[in-house]
């Protein structure tokens, strides 16, 4: 996994408390390689890390205004 795919997982997040108890709907993304998530020295490279905050700052941005 990886890249600009958008796809299912198995595994679970607090977003569907939201999802499911409030009726808000959500997306939950992230830098990095899902596959490497929560392993023994997890890490990503400095370069995705800009690109998710670029990315969560012009969600932010676009919602604002």
């Amino acid at each position: 996994m990886g890249g600009d795919e958008i796809v299912d997982v198995p595994y679970g997040s607090d977003l569907r408390h939201l999802v499911n108890a409030g009726g808000t709907p959500g997306i939950l993304f992230g830098p990095g390689d899902v596959a490497e998530a929560h392993r023994e020295n997890e890490s990503i490279g400095v370069d995705e890390l800009v690109e998710g905050a670029r990315a969560v700052a012009l969600c932010v941005m676009r919602f604002l205004s």
